[in-house]
């Protein structure tokens, strides 16, 4: 739990975060929440993704590289082939076809290298020994309230949805 003065605010708020491991059932129960009168405007929800570093985006990203240069070298050959043979005559074929060539592996491997790479950041490493749940993403429910009293009820709400980390709001007797 958090507990936060708004800087324009002269009553404190407190915050409640919940985590959530289906953003379904985060989803469920933000509905809850709202169905027991709590204001949409102070809850939110986000998701919490493992870092670059621990997902296969580097690897993927290189042999989407190999796979685009190879792919775009014979989408290449091939343009270069219809350029030089079949469409009009060329005064130097071979500089012809090495430059399209080239250009189709080059167009290739940035193209697939990229498509791979936005792919790989959704796969968590297969490391050894690690734990692949402290890498999943964890969806977070957050809400903020003036009155412990509404924490509590928040707090009672998430828990039915199976909160991981809801916790009790402190109260000063």
């Amino acid at each position: 739990m958090t507990y936060a003065l708004e800087p324009n605010s002269l009553e404190p708020h407190q915050s409640l975060v919940a985590t959530f491991s289906e953003q379904q059932t985060a989803e469920g129960a933000l509905g809850a929440l709202q169905e027991a009168g709590f204001p949409q405007e102070n809850m939110t929800l986000t998701s919490q993704t493992p870092p670059v570093s621990e997902t296969e985006a580097q690897e993927s990203g290189g042999k989407g590289a190999i796979v685009g240069t190879i792919a775009g070298g014979l989408v290449g050959l091939i343009f270069s082939y219809a350029k030089v043979f079949l469409v009009a005559g060329s005064t130097n074929p071979v500089n012809d076809t090495i430059g399209i060539v080239l250009a189709g592996s080059l167009v290739g491997a940035i193209g697939m290298s990229l498509i791979a790479a936005m792919s790989g950041v959704n796969v968590v490493k297969n490391q050894a020994g690690a734990e692949t749940s402290a890498l999943a993403p964890i969806f977070l429910v957050s809400i903020t309230a003036s009155q412990p009293e509404d924490l509590t009820k928040a707090k009672e709400i998430l828990e039915q949805y199976g909160s991981a980390l809801a916790q009790a709001p402190e109260t000063s007797s």
